[in-house]
C-alpha cells in the first residue's frame, strides 16, 4: 500500500492559476460585450498576465508528472494518456 502526502503548495499554485484565469476571462468578456475598452488580450500587461497564468499551469503539470512517475515510469500508461490528451479526450 502506497501512502501519499498531499502537496499543499501545488494545490495553492493550481488554485492561484485558476483564480487568475477566471479574472482574465471575466475582463475579456467585459471587453467582448462592450463594457470595457481595454486592450485585452493584446496589450503588453495582458500578455504578461497571460504568460504568468500559463507558467503556473505548466509548473503544476511538471510537478504532477514528477509525483505521478516518481517510483517508476510506465511507458504504456504514459503513451496511452498522451494519446488521449493529444486527441482532446483527456
Amino acid at each position: 500500500m502506497r501512502i501519499t502526502k498531499r502537496n499543499y503548495t501545488l494545490d495553492l499554485i493550481r488554485s492561484l492559476a485558476i483564480f487568475l484565469m477566471i479574472i482574465f476571462h471575466f475582463i475579456y468578456d467585459l471587453k467582448y460585450f462592450g463594457w470595457l475598452t481595454w486592450d485585452i488580450p493584446d496589450g503588453d500587461g495582458w500578455k504578461h498576465f497571460r504568460y504568468v497564468i500559463l507558467t503556473l499551469f505548466f509548473i503544476c503539470i511538471g510537478v504532477s508528472l514528477v509525483y505521478s512517475y516518481a517510483e517508476q515510469i510506465h511507458p504504456k500508461k504514459f503513451l496511452k494518456r498522451l494519446a488521449k490528451v493529444a486527441m482532446g479526450e483527456g
